[in-house]
């Protein structure tokens, strides 16, 4: 079962990657696919965000550092994602740098630049926490 229209799976994924959303985060969010490295789960995260997947926000979140409370907040509108980069640091770390823009509710745009801790458990990428930049 697929949480996507034909259409939607046809349209430019909201993570930027230039691929539709069904080559895209769409089959990480949809569960045909697993991410393979911790970029890939940044980027489905951005567009889980964009397009209101909470329960795939929640199951990425690593356990012990998962909220309790609503991840989405409605009044964001998610504009686009920039990953600045991205480190290895081993086979079970990693770190991702990007920037998020959005417009929050009748407000002007906002960004959020953060460097995600990603940690690979079970074979599964999570992300951990991260250090929010530009404050």
């Amino acid at each position: 079962m697929s949480f996507f229209t034909d259409k939607q799976n046809a349209a430019p994924c909201p993570c930027g990657s230039g691929l539709t959303l069904g080559q895209c985060c769409g089959k990480f969010i949809d569960l045909d696919a697993t991410p393979q490295k911790a970029v890939e789960v940044m980027r489905a995260r951005y567009t889980a965000f964009a397009l209101g997947h909470e329960d795939w926000l929640r199951a990425t979140w690593a356990a012990n550092k998962r909220p309790r409370k609503k991840i989405i907040d409605p009044q964001y509108k998610w504009l686009g994602l920039k990953i600045i980069s991205t480190h290895e640091i081993d086979d079970k770390h990693a770190t991702v740098e990007f920037i998020a823009r959005a417009r929050v509710g009748g407000s002007g745009a906002v960004r959020h630049h953060e460097v995600s801790r990603f940690e690979k458990r079970q074979d599964l990428w999570y992300y951990v926490d991260g250090d929010v930049l530009d404050k």
